[in-house]
């Protein structure tokens, strides 16, 4: 079969297929399957991308395989083979989805059991009207791809995309098995016609014949099917949390529907990339999936903003704040979160995770970055005004361009067009900005010479940045940094001229050579020279920084650390964070509390018990300003005590929030144009 030839002439993903070990896996002792019975009519002539694979769990299932399939073409952009053109015709409903299908003989041969076109007839799905925007069934199979088989009852199984399914025929008879929906992708009255506020709003009314109600949450990412007394026990997780049903009697035989799954979430699950304390003490936390909570000493959030949440950045004024949704989209509110009003830049190609830093000099100073930079000097005030009757075209906005970084030069292998730079990270300390840039976002296999990362900064010899100004401006040598993914920057608010980058290991192939790359590295001239600071940090992304009296402390895949500004000996900072990657950490103005977006468990804060001049501050001459804090409820959950001092602990549970948004995401060069194609964040 087919396999994606890139502009190279390589093979995008040489090694995708099946592998069977009969020496329980032992090194060497895998060979290859014969995977040509994994495709479909429909699928590309390259369909064989991620695999969810389980065996049969009953006496009757004995050798029974079940696997769900990717496409790995059709997400690389080729068509159906059945289209009169093969692979020049667009896939027209989206989907990346190849296939469930079934084995009767161990993987031996293979039989389709559902299809993206099988997946549309699918009763209870909220997806089937949605094919004609191109957003179907598999549209995210790339990485929202989960089976389980039934232990009670043979050859039934479930299985997660957007929405979950359980089979309801026998996969043994010929054709595909009949499907239908158990998790619908979203409930209509909340995803189209209801729209919650800081009051929480009204209830959804009931509405028939089956969209009423709610629903869990869309984007299945893992099951489990487990015999109990009664029958079985199904569980689901997805960008909502953990759920749970028992078996029941349903319109056709026994199983599970849409309505009678229970909550699992006691704990935080909430997928957090930002949090910030407000000067009240409430908390900010934007959230994958959630839109952006709102939460106070009670801990229970409401949602001040829809779809995914992405940035979020208080103010002085506990009644203005902003949040922003993925493309650099920024929202403002003046009335604690009851109206929101957008006031977006013009990004040229913005991505999921494009870039937004506000001045902690100046709080009317925004920048936000994608392939340009964009800058404005009145905060609050700001005003984007639209065309939105007609065209849509901006005809009034505060916002200024400063920099177009423009082409990178570097040729993208996937694509093989030019592609341009796009930004990941930003950095701002009164008129100075850093940017983080990369080429190719993603690394080619072992190419990394692709994502090939440059700092853009106004940082220059013998001229002087200003505010919004596009004088200085420039790529930076950035030599000494290694080949990856920019995911912070940090400026020295002591030395402007010196600047903290850290790096996300996106890279799952290994590096050149087999080398630990460095994760942490500094510059003391504007960007020209890097050197590496990494030390004896632990592997793992880094996937944010702040300064705090003198102590550089990083956000990991696994822990908060902390180091003195010039050193790379790194230790713990604090015990009792949940294991999970902490996609951010954020210090407040006054450089007493911490907090720390913990992804899939919540917002977690440390309250140092003092004060301290940090890079979220001000700086000597300017003190910060700062009303009295409401507090949050102390907890022992996060204890420990940093270089700075010891550390009380507050941690902040949000909860499940509610689950009803809407999606959209732009791409930059190389970071592709699919929700789960994140530049920054490697899909899950």
């Amino acid at each position: 079969m087919g396999k994606v030839t890139l502009a190279d002439s390589s093979i995008a993903a040489p090694g995708n297929g099946l592998y069977r070990s009969t020496a329980g896996g032992a090194p060497g002792s895998f060979t290859a399957m014969d995977v040509s019975g994994l495709s479909t009519p429909q699928s590309s002539t390259d369909p064989i991308g991620r695999i969810a694979l389980a065996y049969g769990q009953t006496a009757l299932d004995d050798g029974v395989l079940w696997a769900l399939v990717s496409d790995a073409g059709l997400a690389h952009g080729l068509g159906p083979t059945d289209t009169p053109l093969g692979d020049q015709v667009p896939n027209q409903t989206g989907t990346v989805l190849n296939g469930l299908f079934r084995s009767p003989d161990d993987g031996s041969s293979w039989a389709v059991k559902a299809t993206p076109t099988s997946l549309l007839a699918a009763p209870n799905s909220t997806l089937t009207p949605a094919a004609a925007l191109s957003y179907s069934p598999g549209v995210q199979a790339y990485y929202e791809d989960v089976l389980v088989t039934d232990p009670a009852t043979p050859d039934q199984v479930y299985f997660g995309l957007e929405e979950a399914y359980q089979t309801v025929t026998s996969g043994s008879a010929p054709g595909p098995a009949a499907a239908f929906v158990i998790e619908r992708y979203a409930d209509v009255c909340g995803f189209y016609l209801y729209t919650p506020n800081v009051t929480n709003g009204t209830a959804c009314p009931p509405q028939s014949p089956l969209y009423g109600g709610f629903t869990t949450h869309p984007d299945q990412h893992a099951m489990a099917a487990v015999k109990t007394s009664n029958g079985v026990r199904l569980y689901s997780s997805n960008d909502g949390g953990a759920f749970r049903q028992d078996s029941h009697a349903i319109t056709v035989g026994t199983g599970f529907d849409n309505n009678s799954w229970t909550s699992m979430n006691t704990l935080p699950t909430l997928e957090a990339w930002h949090v910030a304390r407000m000067p009240d003490g409430e908390i900010l936390a934007a959230l994958q999936d959630n839109g952006v909570s709102l939460s106070g000493a009670d801990r229970k959030g409401v949602q001040v903003g829809l779809g995914d949440g992405y940035w979020t950045f208080p103010t002085a004024d506990p009644n203005v704040f902003f949040i922003s949704t993925p493309g650099a989209t920024l929202f403002v509110t003046k009335d604690h979160g009851h109206t929101m009003t957008e006031i977006q830049p013009s990004m040229t190609k913005p991505a999921f995770t494009s870039p937004i830093a506000i001045d902690p000099t100046d709080p009317d100073h925004i920048v936000a970055a994608a392939r340009n930079v964009e800058e404005t000097l009145k905060g609050p005030k700001t005003v984007v005004l639209s065309d939105t009757a007609a065209t849509g075209t901006v005809i009034q906005t505060d916002w200024t361009q400063s920099y177009d970084a423009g082409s990178s030069g570097v040729t993208n292998p996937f694509t093989g067009a030019v592609a341009d730079w796009a930004a990941t990270a930003l950095a701002v300390r009164g008129p100075v900005v850093y940017g983080a840039l990369c080429a190719v976002c993603s690394a080619y296999r072992e190419n990394f010479d692709t994502v090939n990362p440059k700092v853009e900064t106004n940082v220059k010899p013998g001229c002087t940045p200003v505010k919004g100004g596009a004088d200085c401006w420039r790529i930076a040598a950035s030599s000494g940094l290694a080949p990856g993914y920019i995911g912070s920057l940090v400026i020295d608010p002591n030395d402007t001229n010196t600047v903290y980058a850290s790096v996300i290991e996106r890279q799952f192939v290994g590096y050149p050579g087999d080398r630990v790359p460095g994760r942490v590295f500094v510059s003391h001239d504007g960007g020209e020279n890097f050197s590496d600071v990494t030390g004896n940090l632990p592997r793992g992304s880094v996937w944010g920084m702040v300064i705090r009296g003198g102590q550089l402390i990083a956000a990991t895949d696994i822990g908060i650390f902390t180091a003195p500004l010039g050193s790379q000996g790194w230790s713990r900072l604090g015990t009792g964070l949940p294991a999970v990657a902490l996609r951010d950490v954020w210090l407040d103005p006054t450089g007493r509390y911490l907090l720390v977006s913990a992804y899939g468990r919540g917002a977690w804060q440390l309250d140092f018990g003092s004060t301290s001049p940090s890079s979220s501050g001000p700086g000597p001459n300017q003190p910060a300003t700062t009303t009295a804090v409401a507090g949050l409820p102390n907890s022992s959950a996060v204890s420990g005590s940093g270089a700075a001092g010891p550390a009380g602990a507050a941690v902040i549970g949000l909860g499940l929030l509610v689950r009803r948004r809407r999606r959209g995401s732009s791409a930059a060069d190389g970071c592709g144009g699919r929700r789960g194609s994140r530049c920054g964040a490697p899909p899950r």
